[in-house]
């Protein structure tokens, strides 16, 4: 998602406390810490020596109309242009079925960890496998406040977890996401990917407790992102959620 360069007509005439502050005010220390070492690995990757830093923020902010006040979609569409991420030439190799679905599974606000809920990712799963074979990526550990699902020994599914290094995972998983002929993920950021990709996402949750706004916002950029036209995004409550549509 790429801001286009432009000055809204809103911005400057509405109060933005609630917005954070720009990051050039920031006293974090611009020589040094985890921003430079990414830096750093960027100029290594791209053989660029003058790179620039552009902060999510200043796109938040950007949008903060559409998140925080309710303006219409069309904000986010005026100043975005959306494009299926180029497939990784090298990332790494794993041993994958020819044809799967692939499951990115954890327990967060929105899809806490009970028995129902592990129950109903079971049964999907399961659903999935009767079909297809199902291919498990994710982390051992998750981000504080999330936690791993680790699913029953005899849930049949290849798990590729282990195979996941630091330095490749995320193209690796871009990767496995990207092969998949449908891809089931707890709702929440990691499911975003699979539209940029181009593959029909379900997006499982059993507490609302997310901004509708960034549903709507995924739901028509995977609209566009489908040649066919085909909503490559579905977000379902857990209970409800059919698995047998995208395959067929």
């Amino acid at each position: 998602m790429v801001p286009i360069p432009g000055t809204p007509r809103w911005q400057g005439g509405t109060s933005t406390s609630s917005i954070p502050t720009h990051p050039s005010s920031w006293s974090d220390g611009n020589k040094s810490g985890p921003r430079n070492s990414r830096t750093t690995r960027a100029r290594e990757l791209l053989g660029e020596q003058e790179i620039q830093w552009l902060h999510p923020l200043l796109m938040h902010r950007l949008f903060a109309p559409r998140w925080h006040w309710g303006l219409p979609a069309s904000i986010v569409a005026s100043y975005t242009e959306h494009r299926l991420l180029p497939e990784e030439q090298h990332p790494g190799s794993l041993d994958l079925p020819e044809s799967y679905a692939a499951v990115r599974a954890y327990f967060s606000p929105c899809f806490p960890n009970t028995p129902e809920n592990r129950a109903g990712l079971e049964r999907v799963i399961s659903t999935l496998a009767e079909q297809t074979p199902v291919v498990l990526v994710g982390a051992r550990e998750e981000a504080p406040g999330y936690e791993p699902f680790e699913p029953d020994p005899g849930l049949p599914v290849h798990d590729v977890s282990d195979q996941l290094e630091p330095r490749t995972n995320l193209a690796l998983q871009s990767r496995i996401v990207g092969k998949a002929r449908v891809f089931v993920c707890t709702y929440g950021g990691f499911s975003y990917l699979g539209p940029f990709v181009g593959t029909q996402t379900l997006a499982v949750y059993s507490r609302a407790q997310f901004e509708i706004a960034h549903l709507d916002a995924i739901d028509r950029i995977g609209r566009r992102l489908d040649e066919e036209g085909t909503r490559l995004f579905r977000a379902r409550h857990i209970d409800s959620l059919h698995v047998a549509a995208p395959l067929e």
